[in-house]
């Protein structure tokens, strides 16, 4: 995306090469559920893993919108973004673990 003031790239899939089994993520590590997407007040994340991380959320521009602390287990994680403030748009979660694995995500806020 080109502007009078900016360029933005935006890659909307990545393809991994090699062995299968290298490139997938541990089982330890899953967002089982996002609703409703797109969503216009709270969105329900369902997460699962077997250590405590972090759940953060990231606007197309790569800067945090809000972060979230998890325990380990399954948790059920209510973002009210409106009440936040936060505008309508593409928004990126990213669940991250001790061991340093992630799983990433889109969402829309309409």
């Amino acid at each position: 995306v080109e502007g009078k003031d900016f360029v933005r790239t935006l890659v909307s899939s990545v393809a991994k090469t090699g062995n299968p089994s290298e490139n997938q993520l541990s089982p330890s590590l899953n967002i089982t559920n996002v609703y409703p997407n797109p969503f216009t007040e709270v969105l329900t994340i369902q997460l699962e893993s077997k250590e405590a991380g972090s759940l953060k959320i990231y606007d197309l521009q790569g800067r945090p919108v809000q972060e979230f602390t998890t325990n380990s287990g399954v948790e059920e994680i209510k973002w009210d973004a409106k009440a936040n403030g936060i505008a309508p748009g593409l928004y990126i979660l990213e669940f991250r673990n001790a061991a340093g694995q992630q799983v990433s995500q889109r969402v829309v806020l309409q």
